[in-house]
């Protein structure tokens, strides 16, 4: 039996990559491999989200297996790995690797078949700063589990995509220039996925635009100006690697009436 030519120094090493030399794996949909389950959420605003992974396992009889979880370290960042098996003889490796992947892995072993069910391995990741929107892919390995002889769970790869990351910031909405006491206040509606945003104005609608501030919020005071029509146009930016802007707002315009505010421009 399978179990009696397992020996802790072997078991010991079930982690590492170059063990992990089986038949091809079939990769299927997570409700296709009962008894085994996961679970992916994500938490947190799109600058600042958090993925947390749940491996799951049905109640079943099994005396060893071996299972690794990858992800892409471009775009993941592991933060916390632990594995739930509880059987006499455990492998745990927080830094497997697989090709263009990083991940986790773990191999266990009991001295007989034992019940199992619930929780295997919990796993949390952040999501890399700057990430822009896109999907990204958990991929649970599982190399096999058995019950001594008896396969429990073949060789099998699922597959979890996942959303994350910012999005870009649309066009600015709503703009609107005022003429106020002190200048005049140009107003947008404020995207939570840009981090701040550029004003420019010009003297005619064609321009040229020249750059007149930046806000992070959702207005600007031009202080700058004469009796006088001007156009504005606002473009949202968002920093990171690579960043991003949007394209100009349609331009709008507003006369300015009486010296209120700096005279200039």
């Amino acid at each position: 039996m399978m179990i009696k030519l397992l020996n802790r120094g072997v078991v010991l090493g079930l982690t590492a990559a170059v063990l992990f030399s089986v038949a091809p794996a079939q990769t299927v949909a997570a409700a296709d491999v009962a008894p085994l389950h996961t679970s992916v959420t994500v938490d947190g605003k799109d600058s600042k989200q958090t993925v947390t992974y749940d491996l799951n396992l049905d109640t079943v009889t099994t005396t060893d297996g071996r299972v690794a979880v990858t992800y892409d370290p471009e775009v993941l960042e592991l933060t916390k790995a632990a594995d739930k098996v509880n059987f006499d003889i455990e492998d745990f490796n927080s830094d497997y690797s697989d090709e263009d992947s990083k991940g986790v892995a773990f191999a266990y072993v009991n001295a007989k078949p034992k019940s199992r069910n619930g929780k295997v391995l919990h796993v949390k990741f952040a999501v890399k700063d700057w990430t822009k929107a896109q999907d990204t892919v958990i991929k649970t390995e599982v190399f096999g589990i058995n019950n001594e002889d008896q396969e429990v769970v073949p060789a099998t790869v699922i597959e979890d995509q996942v959303s994350v990351g910012r999005n870009k910031p649309v066009t600015p909405q709503n703009v609107t220039a005022t003429q106020v006491v002190g200048g005049v206040e140009i107003k947008w509606t404020k995207d939570e996925n840009a981090d701040y945003y550029v004003v420019y104005r010009a003297k005619s609608e064609e321009g040229p635009y020249q750059k007149v501030g930046t806000s992070k919020g959702d207005s600007l005071l031009n202080v700058f100006v004469g009796q006088k029509d001007y156009y504005y146009k606002v473009v949202a930016h968002q920093t990171g690697s690579p960043s991003y802007d949007s394209e100009p707002s349609a331009p709008v315009k507003v006369t300015v009436t009486k010296l209120l505010g700096v005279i200039g421009g």
